[in-house]
Parts: structure tokens; C-alpha cells; sequence
């Protein structure tokens, strides 16, 4: 029914409970959520369900193409009452005793949001990819491209943004895109750009991949830039890796993606 990765809401919800400070319920202050696949929207969906009373949820930001659309995409299976991952977090929303107070904020190509002190600049929506509705039916296309700034140091997410808009940000932003932090497109494997990750000229990876998937792709030539210019990288299966955004130094880690290049 459009939900992927049973039990990652959960492991979210360890890991809120592990870094929040003082009692009662983790604050979440924003959710973002870049597009409608179910590995994408599943642990909200999830967290919508199962967990929804053991947060406070005080944002979510996202912007969806219209249900027609969607409908026809290959996402479709979201918009299923009751199982898939979108009818169940808007059920949520709407209903006073989930998250009926959360605040529902859908951003566009340009805009730049605050959240307790840490900038959004959002860089692509599926409202760039317009008037091309046949692109819209694939979900990457119409992934949300955002930067988060704070404490002096920036990270780029960029979902699973398709070949064609990584080079329409390139064309947009070009050096505006330097960040610190990295989390390449489509989770390291396809619509990677050597031209984006040099504007980006990152300092550390973020790989949302498992290591068989980091070993499948690493050799792809936008992956290879990245492993050899780049001087730290970290691999999601490994565990929670915890950065400080002020300082850049590392908090918490887990099994760095160099030590299996070697």
C-alpha cells in the first residue's frame, strides 16, 4: 500500500529520545519530505500511524504534485485510503487527536525558510519541471532539491533529483550551490552529476545507502569524483552518523565509506 522500511520510525523515534533535552515529549520542528516514493515518505507514514502521540510535530514541509497527477504516477499507490504513506500522514494531519495542530507548509523553487535558526533554501520542485507532464509521472523528476544552513556550516540534499534537473540547478545556481555537506542524488546510484559535486565541493559525503549499494555504484564516474576529492564519507547502513553544524567536527559515527575503498 506505499510504505517501504517497516520499523525505521522506530529507529527514528530512539534516536529523537536519545538527543532531546530535558522531559517530556521530542520536539521534531520540521519534517521535510522531498517526494511521494514510499522509501521517501514511508517512516512519516509509519510515525503517522503508530507513533504519532510520541512526538510533538510542529512542521511538516513538502510540496506534491496534484492528486490527478499523482494518481497517474508511479507513486499512485500513496494515495490509497487508509494503507498508502500520503492518505495516511494527511489523515493525521487532519485529525485533532494526531497532529491536527502541525503546520503544513508547501515551499517553492526560491523560497528560503526559517526553522529555529536554521535557513531552507529551497532549489527545485516538481513546479520546475512543468509544462512536461509526462516527466511528472516519475516521481524523481519532481524530487524537492533544499540546502539547510545553520552554525556556519550548510548541507545539500538533494533526494533523488533526475539527470536532467541536477543540470538545470547547475545551470541555476552554479557556484551557489557550495555546501559542506553532501547527500548525493537517488542514494549514490543513478542521475549523478560530476559538474553539480564540483560546484558543491563538498567536505563530507553522506552516502543514504546500504554498503552492497555504495559497492554496486562506486565506480560510476560521479561517484568516483566524490570518493577521491572528497575527504570524508559515511554510509547510512552503518548507523546514525551525528555531525556538529557549528564546528563541523564529528559527534557520532559510524562505519566510514573510505574504509571499504581501500
Amino acid at each position: 500500500g506505499g510504505w517501504s522500511g517497516e520499523g525505521e520510525a522506530k529507529k527514528i523515534l530512539d534516536i529523537l529520545n536519545a538527543q532531546k533535552v530535558g522531559e517530556g515529549l521530542p520536539v521534531v520542528a520540521a519534517w521535510i519530505i522531498t517526494h511521494p516514493h514510499s522509501d521517501h515518505i514511508g517512516a512519516i507514514a509509519e510515525m503517522a500511524s503508530v507513533y504519532y502521540d510520541e512526538i510533538r510535530l510542529e512542521r511538516v514541509i513538502c510540496n506534491f504534485e496534484n492528486d490527478e497527477l499523482l494518481g497517474a504516477s508511479d507513486a499512485k499507490a500513496m494515495l490509497t485510503a487508509g494503507s498508502g504513506a500520503v492518505a495516511v500522514l494527511r489523515a493525521a494531519l487532519a485529525s485533532p487527536g494526531k497532529w491536527g495542530r502541525t503546520e503544513l507548509i508547501k515551499p517553492h523553487t526560491g523560497d528560503m525558510l526559517y526553522v529555529d535558526g536554521v535557513t531552507l533554501d529551497i532549489l527545485h520542485t516538481h513546479e520546475d519541471v512543468f509544462p512536461e507532464t509526462d516527466a511528472l509521472l516519475y516521481n524523481n523528476a519532481n524530487s524537492m532539491a533544499f540546502r539547510l544552513s545553520t552554525g556556519g556550516h550548510s548541507a545539500l540534499i538533494l533526494g533523488d533529483l533526475s539527470g536532467k534537473y541536477m543540470n538545470a540547478i547547475a545551470d541555476r545556481y552554479g557556484a551557489g550551490l557550495a555546501s559542506d555537506i553532501l547527500q548525493p542524488t537517488h542514494h549514490g546510484r543513478t542521475h549523478g552529476s560530476v559538474a553539480v559535486y564540483k560546484l558543491v565541493s563538498p567536505s563530507v559525503v553522506m552516502w543514504d545507502a546500504s554498503f552492497a549499494s555504495y559497492d554496486e555504484y562506486k565506480n560510476e564516474t560521479y561517484n568516483k569524483y566524490l570518493i577521491e576529492s572528497v575527504p570524508r564519507h559515511y554510509i547510512s547502513e552503518s548507523g546514525t552518523v551525528t555531525l556538529s553544524m557549528k564546528t563541523g567536527s564529528i559527534i557520532k559515527v559510524g562505519v566510514s565509506a573510505d574504509r571499504r575503498k581501500k
